[in-house]
């Protein structure tokens, strides 16, 4: 029962924290967090993770990496090339 009460605490000052924070844009949805755990339900299951921690995790994973640059890099300063 205690160990039920603790879980439910973390994951409700998770969840408060995510609430009050707003999503950033590159977090995940619900909706592909939900799918990733469906694709891994059996290994998650077997960590004793929940679906309700593996959903927060997923989501707080996503907002904690920036998004990839797709940007070309400067090379304004590079050496010019050689033509002999």
């Amino acid at each position: 029962m205690r160990t039920t009460a603790v879980a439910s605490l973390v994951l409700g000052g998770i969840a408060a924290i995510l609430a009050l924070s707003g999503a950033p844009a590159n977090a995940k949805t619900l909706k592909e967090c939900n799918a990733e755990y469906a694709a891994n339900k059996a290994a998650v299951k077997a960590s004793g993770q929940t679906k309700a921690a593996y959903v927060a995790a997923c989501r707080a994973e996503a907002s904690a990496s920036p998004p990839a640059s797709t940007s070309a890099p400067d090379n304004d300063n590079a050496a010019p090339a050689k033509h002999w």
